[in-house]
């Protein structure tokens, strides 16, 4: 079960008025995604709630296909109800829905399961296969001096080392200790993160026991970070 996150921190400058960007909605979204936006009570919200669900969705689709693109109209989300979105849309509900994939190479019409959970401050979305159960993953979200005081410190490995040279560096590591401590949690004991390098870009992460040679087999973990706010969702693949 290949799993997708995306995490949107809504106190950052770069959420803060993008529904009014009308070109930015144009080339990101579907006509029926950007009436959505237009008719939601908190319009910045839904934008970043769609745009959460399109992120996640094309996480799992480049573990399904890896020359799966990210274009954006591409990914269509749907909300399961107009209640649930408006409530989404105020920054405090949990909500599910799915996203179709259309018009790319053997993605075309797959069905992904989304859900969301929303506070005030950030909106975080998850996307599975559509026969998947959310209730098999572990999933943390959490500040910078969250992860600081209660995970503990450590040198990454050098097989992490590569992914974590990308700015920005804080992050990415804040992520990688929210992950090391879910995975722990979840029983994986002493784990790393490792994203191999493809010769163009970095492959999705994964998880191999401590210096392993082989990754930890039927378990995914998906990584977002966003502002000062890090998610990982992990679970049986």
């Amino acid at each position: 079960m290949p799993i997708g996150n995306d995490l949107v921190d809504l106190r950052s400058r770069e959420a803060v008025g993008k529904a009014r960007d009308v070109r930015f909605i144009a080339r990101v979204f579907t006509a029926r995604e950007a009436e959505r936006i237009r008719g939601s009570s908190n319009r910045d919200n839904m934008l970043w709630l769609l745009w959460a669900g399109k992120e996640a969705a094309y996480k799992v689709a480049k573990k399904l296909s890896p020359g799966a693109i990210f274009a954006h109209s591409a990914y269509e989300v749907v909300l399961d109800s107009s209640p649930v979105a408006a409530d989404l849309a105020d920054g405090a509900a949990n909500g599910t829905g799915h996203v179709v994939i259309r018009g790319m190479k053997r993605l075309h019409d797959l069905h992904l399961a989304l859900k969301w959970s929303a506070t005030a401050s950030y909106v975080h979305c998850l996307a599975i296969d559509d026969k998947g159960d959310f209730r098999a993953l572990k999933i943390a979200v959490a500040t910078r001096d969250e992860i600081d005081r209660s995970a503990h410190a450590y040198e990454p490995t050098e097989r992490e080392q590569a992914s974590l040279s990308l700015p920005p560096a804080e992050q990415s590591l804040a992520v990688r200790r929210l992950a090391r401590a879910l995975a722990a949690e979840a029983g994986l004991g002493d784990v790393e993160i490792v994203r191999h390098w493809n010769g163009s870009r970095f492959d999705p992460p994964r998880l191999y026991p401590r210096h392993g040679a082989l990754p930890i087999p039927d378990w995914d973990i998906t990584l977002s970070h966003d502002g000062d706010l890090s998610a990982v969702a992990l679970g049986p693949a």
